[in-house]
């Protein structure tokens, strides 16, 4: 018998693998629709003309100088924050350029809001393995679970749940 069409991609992604995935994917397409809300309608209408294709490729090459800048200088850097960055500074273009018709350049409400995220969501990420850290020291008192794996043996089981649990958010 013949195994199915679908078998070397049920091999090769594990129940694991899958869920890591979809949560990266889902993450990802919430980001951008995030970052793409920035801009107002008619400006994303815009980019299939000749200042639509400058507004994308400015809007790129920005944001790669500048991560290639801050990764050659060996300094911190956030992508998303870089890409944010530079939408909103091809939407002040557009507006500085376009003055006449009024276009507006960027959504200052839905940026405000992305502000807010990105300023919160390091912190969340950052209390709540802390917090669910001590729980866990509280509620199991096997000190092994908090030690260090030696060599090259994984960590503990319930030591990757947790580091596992919080990547969705």
């Amino acid at each position: 018998m013949q195994g199915h069409i679908c078998s070397p991609i049920f091999r090769a992604f594990t129940t694991r693998r899958s869920c890591r995935m979809f949560c990266v994917l889902t993450s990802s397409g919430l980001v951008a629709f995030g970052i793409i809300s920035l801009l107002p309608v008619e400006l994303i209408l815009q980019v299939g003309s000749k200042a639509g294709f400058a507004m994308v490729f400015a809007l790129l090459v920005a944001a790669i100088i500048w991560n290639l800048s801050t990764w050659y200088f060996g300094l911190p850097a956030s992508s998303s924050h870089t890409l944010i960055g530079s939408i909103i500074g091809v939407g002040i273009a557009n507006q500085l350029m376009s003055a006449k018709t009024g276009t507006s350049g960027v959504d200052w409400a839905q940026a405000l809001n992305i502000g807010k995220s990105l300023l919160l969501s390091p912190i969340v990420g950052f209390l709540l393995p802390g917090l669910l850290l001590l729980l866990m020291k509280a509620l199991i008192k096997n000190r092994k679970l908090y030690e260090a794996p030696e060599g090259t043996e994984p960590p503990p089981f319930w030591i990757r749940a947790l580091l596992d649990l919080p990547a969705p958010a």
